[in-house]
């Protein structure tokens, strides 16, 4: 677990380093991002299982879409694209990991030169590395490897 942080923080900040930023808009855009986060212990027997912080890495490759129709232009030339996400869960010896490849669409909110505002959404399935087995009955949480993963950003 702690590798695999520490290979994923790794390639960010040299992925950082070597990024740049444009004045002409491209293409396609590809983004990396990092995310901690909790399972919230909404049941007593989840506190057993639920040993410390998620955490999460993702790749996006998006693109703008600036055509003429009116949607477009209310949202600043919103973004299209895919994402793959790997969720790291607090537990990983029982929970698992969560991997997931869905496309989305980024609303641009506001356009401004200083200020942006953005919503993101995607949704499709994901793939869940542990279950709930007799092989792992510790695991009362996930009952399949297929479930569905929704992002709201």
């Amino acid at each position: 677990m702690k590798k695999a942080r520490v290979f994923f923080t790794a390639i960010w900040m040299v992925f950082c380093s070597y990024s740049f930023s444009q004045n002409n808009p491209a293409d396609y855009y590809i983004s990396v991002n990092a995310h901690d986060g909790m399972i919230l212990a909404h049941h007593p027997y989840i506190r057993d299982i639920v040993s410390g912080n998620t955490s999460a890495f993702e790749i996006d490759l998006s693109h703008p879409v600036c055509g003429n129709k009116s949607w477009q232009c209310i949202y600043h030339c919103p973004e299209i694209g895919v994402t793959f996400v790997d969720v790291f869960f607090a537990n990983p010896a029982v929970l698992g990991n969560g991997i997931s490849l869905y496309p989305f669409i980024n609303f641009n909110l506001t356009h401004g030169r200083n200020f942006t505002l953005k919503f993101k959404v995607g949704t499709s399935l994901s793939y869940v590395t542990r279950k709930y087995s007799d092989t792992n009955p510790t695991n009362i949480l996930i009952g399949s490897h297929a479930n569905g993963f929704v992002n709201l950003r």
